[in-house]
C-alpha cells in the first residue's frame, strides 16, 4: 500500500481537510516507469560568501552585468557598495551614500556600469563614476530597451517617468486602467508591467520617437498588487501577491496578459492572517536545478513559504524560525541572497545545495483512511532513500497521529546506518490500529538525503 506523501494542501489551521506540510525540501516529478512519481529533495541551504563592512541590514540587492569581474550592487543601511563576488576574499567598494536609514530599496542596473535606485522617497543614479541624488522620488524602478521607468510615489498617482541617461526625467504617462497608484513597474522582454493598488495594465515597447511605449489595448485587469515588495519575476514569468476588490490576498502569476491564481485556499489562508498582522510580503524569485522557485516572507512571522512553479507545488522553506530569504539574485549560475535575520545584520549568502543550515527538513503526510472507513492496522512504514555522504550516526524520526492531526504520539527513530552505500532505508514497525493515519517525518539537516519512495504494510 502506497501513502500520499505529496498533496496540494499546505496546513493553515484546517486540520480535518490536511495538516500535509513540507519543510526545508522540494518535489521533482519522474518518469512513470521510475520507482516513485514524485521525490523529496533537500531545499538548498546558504553559505556566507561577505559579511558588509557596516552592521546595517542589507535593504537592496542587484547584480552589475556588464561586468567582467562578477559584481553585485548592494545597499547596506545608508551606504551603496559594489561587491565583487568573484574574487577570495569579497571587496566592497563604497560608491555613495543615501540619506534614509530604514525600508527596501529597488536597484534598476543599466548596459553599462550605470543604475538607478529608489526607496520610495528619494532617488538615486550612479553613471559608473559619480553617485548624485535625483529631483524626483520615485517609488519603483526598472530598465527596459534603452530607458529606465520609475513610478512617482504616492498613493493616489498612476504617472511613471521614463529617462534614457537616467538624470533627466521630462517624459511621462500615466497608467488609467483605474485611478489608482503604481505600486511596482516591472519589466520582462519587451513589456512593461504597471501593477497599482487595484489594477495592472500592460505597455510595449514600440520606439515611437514622441513616447516609446503604447499601451497594450485589452491588456488589463481588475486586481491589484497587495505589496510594493510583493511582485517577483520568476523564470522570466510575473508572480505577485495579488488582492481582489474585498482585498483578500492571494498569489497569481501572469498567463500573457491574464493573471492566474496559483495559490491554494490553504495558502490563501495563510496569507490572509498574514495581512492582518502586517501588510508587507517580500516576494523573491529564482530557478534552482531547473525548478523556477517564488519564495514568500515577511518580518512578523517565523516562517516563509515556497512556491515551485515546474511541480506547481507549496512547500516551507523555514517552518519555527525568522532567518528566511529576502531578497536573492541570480547571476550566472549562482544565486546570491540577504536574508531576513531575526537581529541586525548585514551578511551576503549563497544558495549551495551541499550546504545544511536550514534548521529542518520535514514531511508531514496528507491523511491515510481506509476505503471503507474501518479501522486498520500499520504493520510498518518503509523509507527508501538516498545520499551522497556517509549518514552512518544519522537517524529518521517519526510521529503518527492516529485522529487527522489533532494529537500526536511519542517519537521514534530509526538510523540510516544499516544499509552500506548511497542508499538508505528506515523502516518503522508496529504503528497500531485506528480509522486513520497521518506521519510526521523529521530528517537530518546535515547530510543531502533525498527520499524516493514511502510504503505501508497494512492489514484489515
Amino acid at each position: 500500500m502506497r501513502i500520499p506523501l505529496f498533496g496540494t494542501g499546505v496546513a493553515s489551521g484546517q486540520k480535518q481537510v490536511t495538516v500535509r506540510k513540507t519543510v526545508g525540501m522540494y518535489w521533482e516529478r519522474r518518469g512513470e516507469t521510475e520507482k516513485a512519481p514524485m521525490v523529496a529533495v533537500p531545499f538548498p541551504g546558504w553559505v556566507e560568501v561577505s559579511a558588509m563592512p557596516i552592521s546595517s541590514p542589507i535593504r537592496g540587492l542587484a547584480a552589475d552585468w556588464d561586468q567582467v569581474e562578477r559584481r553585485l550592487i548592494v545597499v547596506c543601511g545608508t551606504k551603496v557598495y559594489l561587491v565583487k563576488v568573484a574574487v577570495n576574499p569579497v571587496v566592497a567598494t563604497e560608491i555613495g551614500t543615501m540619506e534614509s536609514t530604514l525600508g527596501p530599496v529597488q536597484i534598476a542596473p543599466g548596459p553599462d556600469d550605470d543604475f538607478l535606485i529608489t526607496d520610495g522617497v528619494n532617488s538615486y543614479f550612479w553613471d559608473g563614476t559619480t553617485f548624485t541624488k535625483l529631483d524626483e522620488a520615485f517609488a519603483s524602478c526598472t530598465w527596459i530597451g534603452g530607458y529606465w521607468v520609475a513610478a512617482r510615489s504616492g498613493w493616489n498617482t498612476g504617472i511613471f517617468y521614463i529617462s534614457a541617461d537616467g538624470t533627466t526625467w521630462t517624459d511621462l504617462a500615466t497608467a488609467e486602467a483605474s485611478p489608482d497608484g503604481l505600486r511596482n513597474v516591472i519589466a520582462t522582454r519587451n513589456e512593461l508591467f504597471l501593477l497599482g493598488h487595484s489594477s495592472i495594465e500592460v505597455w510595449s515597447h514600440t520606439g515611437d520617437a514622441d513616447f516609446p511605449f503604447a499601451r497594450v489595448n485589452g491588456a488589463t485587469s481588475s486586481l491589484g498588487s497587495a505589496g510594493a515588495r510583493s511582485a517577483a519575476l520568476v523564470g522570466g514569468v510575473l508572480h505577485f501577491v495579488a488582492q481582489s476588490e474585498s482585498g483578500r490576498p492571494f498569489v497569481a502569476r501572469m498567463n500573457g496578459y491574464t493573471p492566474e491564481r496559483v495559490s491554494t485556499d490553504d495558502v490563501d489562508r495563510l496569507l490572509g492572517a498574514l495581512y492582518s498582522i502586517n501588510p508587507i510580503v517580500d516576494a523573491v524569485g529564482f530557478v534552482w536545478n531547473g525548478h523556477p522557485m517564488l519564495v514568500l516572507t515577511q518580518p512578523s512571522v517565523p516562517w516563509s513559504i515556497y512556491f515551485d512553479t515546474q511541480t506547481g507545488l507549496w512547500g516551507f522553506v523555514t517552518d519555527g524560525t525568522a532567518s528566511a530569504l529576502a531578497m536573492c539574485v541570480e547571476f550566472g549560475s549562482e544565486v546570491y541572497a540577504a536574508k531576513r535575520e531575526p537581529i541586525t545584520g548585514s551578511m551576503l549568502y549563497r544558495l549551495d545545495e551541499d550546504a545544511h543550515s536550514l534548521p529542518a527538513r520535514r514531511i508531514i503526510t496528507d491523511h491515510v483512511v481506509s476505503p471503507d472507513g474501518e479501522r486498520f492496522t500499520v504493520d510498518s512504514l518503509r523509507l527508501d532513500m538516498a545520499t551522497n555522504m556517509d549518514a552512518a550516526e544519522k537517524s529518521v524520526s517519526l510521529k503518527v497521529s492516529r485522529d487527522g492531526g489533532l494529537s500526536w504520539g511519542a517519537t521514534q527513530s530509526v538510523g540510516l546506518g544499516t544499509t552500506s552505500g548511497p542508499q538508505k532505508k528506515a523502516e518503522f514497525r508496529r504503528l497500531g490500529r485506528a480509522r486513520s493515519f497521518t506521519f510526521d517525518l523529521t530528517f537530518p539537516t546535515d547530510v543531502p538525503l533525498t527520499v524516493h519512495s514511502a510504503s505501508l504494510n497494512a492489514s484489515d
